[in-house]
C-alpha cells in the first residue's frame, strides 16, 4: 500500500513540472511572438534610443546660451555664438546597403571639402562598433546649411548635428584680465566670466533620441534655460583710450623719451561719487580668445624651456588682474590719506603749521635719518606746500603728530589691509603687508606716513583716494551695473553702497584743494591739461632692496576740482629710460588717458586760454 502511494505521488511531480514546463513555453512564445510582430517598432526604436543615448550622449544634450557681457553702452565684450559639429555614424551605415552607404560617403565629402571619402569609408571599415564620429566642428551654420537640409529631408542616413555655443571676444586683448575667459568644459575662468558664473551660465535642457528608418529623431524633454546677461559699468570707449595709451607706451611713443619701457603697467578709472569702475587694464595682458598662446610676452623657444609647473605659474601671472592681486609700496599716492587724518583729528592746523626741510631728519634719537627726495631740503614750508613738494620730511613729522593709534586706526579706516569687496574674483587684502598696531612704532609711523614700508593693492589705493576727492565716503566699487535676462528684462540692478565715511566734507574739501595746488605748482605740475582743473599726487618708491635703482613710479589724478567726476590711477612697475626714478613716466601715461578721457565724460573746462608751460621736479 505505501508502495502505490509513494508511486503516485511521484507521478503527480512529474505531470506538474511538465505542465509548468509547457504554460512556461507557451507564454515564451507568445512574448516573442508579440515583440517581433505586434511590437517590433515600438521595442526597435526603444532599444536604439537607448544605444544613441549611451553612444552619443553629448548629442542629445540642449546647450544654453551663455549670457553676454556688454559695456556701459551695450557694446558686447563677450558672447556666445552657436556653432555646430557634424557626426558621422560608421556603426548605423555599416548595417546599411551599399548604395544608402555610399550616398552618405558621396553627400558629406562634397559637402565638407576637408571630408575625404577615404576618410569616411575607413570609418566605416575600421570603426563600425561607433555611432559618434565628429568629422568637423566648430562650423558657422553658413557652413552646414546644406547637411542641415538634408538631414531634416532624410536625403542622407549615418549624418547628424551636434549644436553648441562657442564663447566669443569681439575685442581680443580689450579688458582681458577683467573679463576672463572659459575653460575647455564652458566653466569660466579668472574675471567676470569667473566671478559671474552662475548668473552667466543658464541651465542645459536634455533630449531623447529615437531613431526612425535609421534617422535619429531628437524629442526635446527638458528645454534649455539661457543664462544672464552682465551690463557694466566699464566704458567701451574709455578702455580704448587706456589701452592705447598703455600700448603708445609700450611702443616708444612716448613724447622727449625713445627708449621707455616697463615691466609692467597698471591703470584704474572710477567714478569717485559710487565706486563704478570706468576703466581697468594691465600690461602684460592677454588675447582672450586664445588664451593660451603667450608668444607676445615670450619666444616660443623661452617658453619650451619652462617646465610644466612653470608654465601654468607664468600664465597664471598674466591671467591674473593685477588691480586686485597685485601688492606695491604707495609712496607719496598715500600722503593725502596722511594729510587728511591729521586736519580730521586736528592733530595738525593747517593755516599755522609749518615744517623746515633740512633734507633729512633723525625719527628718534640714536636712529637713522630719513632722507628726503629733494636731499639739500625744501626749507620752510607750510603743511600744503609739503604736500606739494611731497616732502618726507615734513610728513614724517605730520605721521608723529597723529600717533601710531591714530594713523593705524585711519589706515583700516581708508580700507587698507581688507578687501574692497570688487565683484571680482581672487581680490587680496594684503592685511599682512601693513604694520600691526603692536609693530607700528616710530620708525614705522614715520615711514609709513610717507607711503613706505607698507604694501597695497591699486583698487584699495584709488577707492580711498576716491572717498577724499568724494567729500568723505569710502565706496565699495563695482564692475556690473545691472543683470538682464534674455529678454532684456532686469533681473537686478546693483546700487552704490557706502562702506563708510571715513572724514569729514571739510577735512575733504581742504584736501581736495592741496592736491589741486598739488597739479598748479607742484610735483605733478606736467599733469596739467589745458581747460580743465585738476588735482593730484605723484608717488615713487623704490623696489626693495633698498639700493637697487629700480622703482615703482605712480600718478593718481581727479577733475574737474570742484565736483569730481573722474579719478585715474596710473603705476609704471620698474621705468626706463629718461627720468626712471620719478613720477614722470607716470604722469606722461595719465594725460595721454585724460586728454581723451575729460572731453568725452563730458566734462567741462574751468577756463579758456594758454596755460603756462608745466614743470617738473
Amino acid at each position: 500500500m505505501k508502495k502505490k502511494s509513494l508511486q503516485y505521488i511521484m507521478k503527480s511531480r512529474v505531470a506538474l513540472l511538465f505542465i509548468i514546463f509547457i504554460l512556461s513555453f507557451l507564454y515564451l512564445l507568445f512574448r516573442i511572438v508579440k515583440i517581433n510582430v505586434f511590437d517590433s517598432d515600438s521595442y526597435r526604436t526603444q532599444v536604439l534610443a537607448q544605444q544613441i543615448d549611451n553612444q552619443t550622449y553629448s548629442d542629445l544634450e540642449i546647450p544654453s546660451k551663455r549670457g553676454t557681457i556688454y559695456d556701459s553702452n551695450n557694446i558686447a565684450l563677450a558672447e556666445s555664438v552657436k556653432v555646430y559639429n557634424v557626426i558621422f555614424d560608421p556603426g548605423l551605415l555599416v548595417t546599411l546597403d551599399q548604395e544608402a552607404r555610399q550616398a552618405s560617403v558621396d553627400f558629406l565629402s562634397g559637402a565638407l571639402p576637408d571630408v575625404s571619402k577615404e576618410e569616411l569609408e575607413d570609418l566605416i571599415a575600421n570603426k563600425s562598433y561607433s555611432h559618434y564620429e565628429p568629422v568637423a566642428k566648430n562650423l558657422s551654420y553658413e557652413m552646414i546649411a546644406s547637411i542641415d537640409n538634408a538631414v531634416k529631408e532624410r536625403a542622407v542616413k549615418g549624418i547628424s548635428l551636434e549644436e553648441f555655443y562657442k564663447r566669443v571676444y569681439p575685442y581680443d586683448t580689450l579688458a582681458s584680465d577683467v573679463l576672463g575667459f572659459l575653460s575647455r568644459d564652458a566653466r569660466g575662468l579668472y574675471g567676470l566670466e569667473k566671478s559671474y558664473e552662475e548668473t552667466l551660465k543658464g541651465q542645459t535642457g536634455r533630449a531623447f533620441g529615437t531613431i526612425t528608418d535609421g534617422y535619429l529623431i531628437k524629442q526635446e524633454s527638458v528645454a534649455a534655460i539661457d543664462g544672464n546677461d552682465l551690463h557694466l559699468n566699464l566704458d567701451f570707449t574709455l578702455q580704448g583710450f587706456v589701452e592705447d595709451a598703455i600700448l603708445n607706451y609700450k611702443e616708444n611713443k612716448m613724447e622727449g623719451d625713445e627708449n621707455v619701457s616697463a615691466k609692467r603697467i597698471e591703470v584704474v578709472m572710477m567714478d569717485p561719487n559710487n565706486g563704478d569702475v570706468l576703466a581697468m587694464a594691465s600690461y602684460p595682458n592677454f588675447n582672450t580668445n586664445d588664451p593660451y598662446n603667450m608668444a607676445h610676452i615670450l619666444d616660443d623657444e623661452a617658453f619650451s624651456a619652462l617646465t610644466s609647473e612653470e608654465k601654468a605659474e607664468f600664465r597664471s601671472k598674466i591671467w591674473d588682474n593685477n588691480i586686485i592681486r597685485d601688492n606695491y609700496e604707495p609712496g607719496s599716492t598715500f600722503k593725502p590719506m596722511t594729510f587728511a587724518m591729521a586736519l580730521e583729528e586736528e592733530k595738525v592746523n593747517l593755516e599755522t603749521a609749518s615744517y623746515d626741510c633740512k633734507g633729512s631728519i633723525i625719527p628718534y634719537p640714536g636712529g637713522r635719518p630719513i632722507s628726503c627726495w629733494k636731499r639739500d631740503g625744501h626749507g620752510v614750508q607750510t603743511m600744503t606746500e609739503a604736500l606739494e613738494n611731497s616732502c618726507n620730511v615734513a610728513f614724517v613729522e605730520i605721521g608723529q603728530a597723529i600717533g601710531r593709534d591714530v594713523f593705524y586706526k585711519y589706515q583700516h579706516m581708508f580700507g587698507f589691509g581688507a578687501i574692497t569687496g570688487i565683484d571680482l574674483p581672487g581680490e587680496y587684502s594684503f592685511r599682512n603687508q601693513l604694520h600691526t598696531l603692536e609693530n607700528l612704532n616710530v620708525l614705522e609711523l614715520s615711514t609709513s606716513a610717507f607711503g613706505q614700508t607698507f604694501e597695497v593693492s591699486p583698487i584699495q589705493l584709488i577707492t580711498a583716494f576716491s572717498s577724499i576727492v568724494n567729500g568723505g565716503t569710502l565706496y565699495q566699487p563695482h564692475m556690473v551695473s545691472s543683470i538682464t535676462d534674455i529678454n532684456g528684462n532686469v533681473v537686478s540692478v546693483v546700487e552704490p553702497e557706502v562702506v563708510r565715511r571715513v572724514i569729514s566734507e571739510e577735512t575733504a574739501e581742504k584736501t581736495k584743494a592741496a592736491l589741486a595746488s598739488v597739479v598748479e605748482q607742484g610735483t605733478g605740475a606736467s599733469a596739467q591739461i589745458e581747460g580743465y582743473s585738476i588735482g593730484g599726487k605723484t608717488g615713487t618708491a623704490e623696489i626693495l632692496p633698498r639700493g637697487s635703482h629700480e622703482f615703482i613710479v605712480s600718478f593718481i589724478g581727479f577733475a574737474p576740482v570742484d565736483t569730481p567726476e573722474v579719478v585715474t590711477l596710473v603705476i609704471v612697475d620698474t621705468p626706463k629710460g629718461v627720468n626712471f626714478d620719478n613720477s614722470a613716466h607716470a604722469r606722461a601715461l595719465w594725460v595721454d588717458i585724460m586728454e581723451d578721457a575729460l572731453p568725452y565724460l563730458g566734462v567741462k573746462k574751468d577756463y579758456v586760454g594758454e596755460q603756462d608751460e608745466a614743470t617738473v621736479d
